[in-house]
């Protein structure tokens, strides 16, 4: 993806808002998603979930992408679950990659389970960045599971 294209999809993604209520549709320019397990700052158990403008083939899918942690464990997950995100843990946490230079924590916002299965996990995220980007939609993401001990 050329540098005008990257520059014209992260652009596209900062002019994105709602109107309050749980969203409907992918976020823009954010179609894939894919959820993975991972660890939490204290090494306890958390869940990845990565929304991506490309189908996510590995844990670092070309920019742009959002990666978000919840504090709970990749088999825990299920519909009703839902955190508050913020600049500190305890509560989900997210990340903005738009270009190859460090990423742009989410600064607040929420993040939802609607729905789980052995095969995917399905939710909303609203996310405020500290930047000013708004990320807000839902995503139908695959479950990968992969070998990680926390704790």
């Amino acid at each position: 993806m050329s540098r005008l294209s990257r520059f014209s999809l992260v652009a596209a993604l900062v002019g994105l808002s709602g109107c309050g209520g749980t969203p409907v549709d992918p976020p823009s320019g954010l179609a894939h998603s894919l959820a993975t397990p991972s660890c939490g700052p204290a090494d306890e158990p958390f869940t990845a979930i990565y929304l991506a403008a490309v189908p996510i083939e590995s844990l670092q899918p070309p920019v742009p992408y959002v990666q978000v942690h919840v504090p709970e464990s990749f088999a825990g997950l299920r519909a009703g679950l839902k955190w508050t995100v913020g600049e500190s843990f305890p509560g989900g946490s997210a990340w903005l990659y738009s270009s190859a230079s460090s990423p742009v924590a989410a600064n607040g916002g929420e993040v939802g389970i609607t729905g789980a299965s052995e095969d995917a996990v399905v939710g909303y995220v609203d996310l405020r960045f500290s930047n000013g980007s708004r990320i807000r939609g839902t995503f139908d993401a695959r479950r990968q599971s992969r070998q990680l001990l926390c704790g």
